[in-house]
Parts: C-alpha cells; structure tokens; sequence
C-alpha cells in the first residue's frame, strides 16, 4: 500500500533539522535562492548564477546541502498535489513572518465581486 506523504509537514520537519548553525530565517532565504538558481540553470545556464549558488551552499555543511535539495522536492511534490503557496504557508508555519518588516503570509480565497442594484 502506498503511503501519502504531508509534503508541508514533511518540509517543516526536514527544515528543523537542517543548517541549525545558521539563523532560521538566512536558511530559509539561502533555500530560496538556491531553488531558483537551480531552477533557472535547468533551462538556461549562467555562470554568475552558479558563483552566487557555490557561494552559497559553501556556507553549508554537504548534509545540509543534501536536505536542501531534499525541500525542494518536497515543495515540486506538494505544488503537484495541491497548487498554491506552498512556501508562504511554510513560512508562516516557521514563524519567520514579521510584521514590523510586512512579511507575512496572505492566504489565496476566492476573489469577491461587488454588485451594484
């Protein structure tokens, strides 16, 4: 029997464990740029963009590299089973909002239309 995985729990999970010698919130960021950089290098490759990755992930111990990667999925898997976003909703679960900067996440509903009688 195949297993369902909670791809928001899973990543929460996996983002504990991972980089806890750096700041919560430089990891989440250095996960961010590392995603699109590798996003953007599949389709069209750019040198400057793999310095800034290199510098990166050199901060990082290759474990952490590796869970990195391993989030990613997580995020592809989710945005696959459910579409929407995913990263603010983590985000706000991190508890890596903060209001006095205006992050925080704003959850997707239904767009409301005004009628006029």
């Amino acid at each position: 029997m195949k297993s369902v995985i909670n791809h928001e729990k899973a990543f929460l999970s996996l983002f504990s464990q991972t980089a806890r010698y750096h700041h919560r919130h430089q990891v989440f960021e250095d996960f961010v740029s590392c995603s699109v950089i590798a996003l953007q290098n599949a389709l069209q490759f750019c040198e400057k963009r793999e310095e800034k990755y290199m510098r990166i992930v050199g901060r990082y111990e290759k474990t952490d590299v590796s869970r990195m990667a391993q989030l990613l999925a997580h995020v592809t898997n989710g945005l696959d089973e459910k579409p929407g976003d995913f990263l603010g909703r983590v985000f706000m679960q991190l508890e890596l909002g903060d209001k006095y900067r205006g992050q925080y996440f704003t959850p997707y509903g239904p767009m409301l239309t005004v009628m006029s009688f």
